[in-house]
């Protein structure tokens, strides 16, 4: 299956790419399911309608998880939920709807052959890094590998889905940054190629979410704060993140040229992702024409 970027049908081509540009707008998107429906894909499309419901009444106390309160004849548990359709639906296709469109440097075979001296060795594509996608997000889970500590997970990164399609990534830094040198500097940390094709490919994604400083951690979002004191509970400082994050980190209750402060513990992790997402968009090189 094709990307959205690479659909057979120019409307869809074009209404994703409006979606690109006006990601907080969510008449694009549903245009975009009438779009896919109409090109025989009424899962995706019903998907994307499900999510965008569920945005619009966001979860509440006592009521169903999409917002919809029993009187209403939705029920948290009922398949006409909102809720209840989406994450079916993500649960059967989540596989195909991760793949960006295929990569150009291996055909999508996600491997290439090379001359050696004596003979020709296949090796994996340093573009898709094996995927066969550009995308960089359908990278399969190894059964065997239990660095994540999570083996009844599909994908060796968490997605979050939103209004139809991911708007964040759950990665460690080791994914996500690269150190050069020793310096913790500026220019010691530089993006890797895939994260760099996570917000290339899909510029919906606003956050992603470093999780943890090692691939043999089960990460947490501590590693990346320190307690302060009651006033400020968070705060994060220079020596804690990547240097090229740690500038592009915008709001917090109190700044300094030392360590940002935060009031909770959610406002501190959105900023921190956001960031990430900031340094990853600067970095990427406009595509030539």
């Amino acid at each position: 299956m094709s990307g959205l970027a690479d659909h057979d049908s120019p409307d869809v081509r074009g209404l994703w790419a409006a979606v690109c540009a006006a990601p907080e707008e969510d008449t694009p998107r549903l245009c975009l399911a009438d779009a896919l429906d109409e090109c025989g894909d009424p899962d995706r499309a019903a998907f994307v309608r499900a999510q965008v419901e569920c945005y619009r009444h966001p979860r509440a106390s006592e009521v169903c998880l999409c917002g919809y309160e029993p009187r209403d004849g939705y029920h948290h548990n009922s398949p006409t939920c909102p809720y209840v359709v989406a994450a079916e639906l993500l649960r059967a296709h989540e596989a195909a709807w991760r793949k960006a469109g295929k990569c150009l440097a291996c055909g999508g075979r996600g491997f290439r052959w090379e001359e050696g001296r004596r003979e020709t060795v296949r090796g994996d594509c340093p573009h898709c890094l094996g995927q066969g996608d550009r995308g960089g997000l359908c990278d399969a889970l190894d059964p065997q590998d239990d660095r994540y500590h999570a083996r009844d997970r599909l994908f060796h990164y968490r997605v979050d889905w939103s209004r139809g399609f991911p708007s964040a990534v759950h990665a460690p830094l080791q994914d996500v940054f690269v150190r050069v040198g020793w310096a913790h500097n500026a220019g010691g940390w530089v993006p890797t190629p895939r994260a760099l094709a996570w917000v290339r490919e899909w510029p919906v994604i606003e956050r992603v979410h470093l999780t943890c400083r090692r691939p043999d951690v089960n990460g947490h979002v501590w590693g990346w704060f320190r307690h302060v004191n009651e006033r400020h509970p968070l705060e994060v400082a220079p020596e804690l993140v990547p240097a090229p994050v740690w500038q592009a980190i915008d709001g917090g209750a109190y700044r300094n040229a030392a360590w940002v402060a935060f009031d909770t513990e959610a406002e501190a992790v959105d900023a921190l992702a956001r960031a990430v997402v900031r340094v990853l968009r600067a970095a990427l090189k406009p595509v030539p024409a």
